[in-house]
């Protein structure tokens, strides 16, 4: 794989938000099908050797993705997407949370609201915009190693991605 083409974490003043882009060479409808079809997403959304399993989902706006990230020791850890905003081929946005297997979420971590946007230039150019309410709060998404792990989950699109290729 070639590691010139990262994610690149810009964080904001007030430490609330972070800034993450990527550019994938590939057409802007196979990116937009791997963030919105939940066999795809699951084929890259956990960083290696976690994968991710999707137990229902509706891309539509306030429709929801509930999945888990499963570890290589049996570790679970229960997500919950809510879908908003969605432009087809344009962007949309979601609000991630912490979740059990029912989808009941769960306070003591923090949730997020990312903006996805997706632009066709020379292949397709992915920016997100992750907002939290508080500062401490992207701290604690810092801490726990969400930068290491979804540039990781990005590197596994990519490799997705060009897999479709041939």
């Amino acid at each position: 794989m070639d590691t010139s083409n990262k994610a690149t974490f810009t964080f904001s003043k007030d430490k609330k938000s972070v800034e993450i882009t990527r550019h994938f060479d590939a057409p802007l409808p196979l990116v937009w099908k791997a963030w919105t079809e939940a066999a795809i997403l699951d084929k890259w959304w956990a960083p290696k050797p976690w994968k991710s399993e999707t137990r229902k989902m509706l891309f539509a706006n306030e429709g929801q993705r509930l999945y888990c990230m499963c570890g290589p020791a049996g570790e679970r850890s229960w997500g919950l997407i809510t879908f908003h905003d969605i432009k087809p081929q344009v962007g949309f946005a979601i609000t991630d949370a912490f979740c059990d297997e029912s989808g009941r979420v769960n306070n003591d971590f923090p949730s997020t609201y990312w903006e996805i946007r997706l632009e066709e230039k020379e292949g397709t150019n992915l920016v997100n915009v992750l907002t939290s309410s508080k500062e401490e709060d992207m701290k604690q998404l810092i801490d726990m190693g969400f930068q290491e792990g979804y540039a990781m989950a990005l590197d596994n699109l990519e490799e997705w991605l060009r897999g479709q290729k041939t």
